[in-house]
């Protein structure tokens, strides 16, 4: 990645996210169990016929070091140049359910040594569980100018937010982020729990600018 448009353009035309818990894709206020791994593994695969835009494999492992703290750090592999990409993430719960009916977490992800990848998006977040069932959740981020808006948007920052809802193994979520930039998109997701350790999510991300392809994704998880 040479210069900051080429690298715009190699991580905009597909969805990255070093990930943190997330919904579909935006971070919820959920955290990893303390002492327990999560293996996550993410493949997008671009809904556009363009063979040009490859698909991505995102392998990421994140681990609860306390009831409010978890960290990860994930591999991404798939680029036209070959090129490995490491990001990190870490996610801290400012407020849980006992002290509020609506959890805060803030935290940090798409963070890594890489200067044209780096995109360091930081980030606030609350949720509310209504008394039907479906749980909001809403919040704010703020990532690297030159990286996700890769000089052609001046959207570096925005709101997120998402609506999920889980009933007996199914999970169902929608999630958004704001912003015409590399992670600006709509996501859309139904998951199925095979047993309390493990489940997939079967999505699918359409971004706010046509800048960037839209993607099927496959999202495969497992604690332990």
């Amino acid at each position: 990645m040479r210069t900051i448009m080429t690298a715009f353009l190699l991580l905009a035309s597909i969805p990255l996210f070093a990930t943190p818990s997330t919904l579909v894709n935006i971070p919820s206020t959920d955290i990893q169990p303390t002492g327990v791994w999560h293996l996550g593994t993410d493949i997008f695969v671009p809904k556009s016929g363009d063979t040009s835009i490859p698909t991505i494999v995102d392998a990421g492992l994140t681990y609860g070091v306390t009831p409010r703290l978890e960290v990860g750090v994930d591999a991404v592999s798939g680029f036209a140049n070959k090129q490995l990409v490491v990001w990190g993430n870490a996610k801290y719960l400012v407020l849980d359910a006992a002290q509020s009916p609506v959890p805060v977490a803030v935290g940090l992800y798409n963070a890594g040594p890489l200067k044209g990848a780096n995109q360091q998006l930081a980030y606030a977040v609350g949720s509310y569980t209504t008394k039907v069932g479906p749980r909001v959740t809403f919040g704010g981020y703020l990532g690297k100018k030159d990286v996700i808006a890769g000089g052609v948007s001046n959207h570096a920052n925005g709101y997120l937010a998402g609506v999920d809802y889980t009933i007996k193994k199914v999970w169902l979520g929608v999630d958004y982020l704001s912003g015409k930039n590399a992670v600006g998109a709509v996501s859309y997701g139904v998951g199925f729990n095979f047993t309390d350790k493990a489940g997939v999510i079967v999505g699918y991300n359409h971004f706010n600018t046509s800048a960037v392809a839209n993607t099927v994704n496959v999202q495969y998880d497992i604690n332990f």
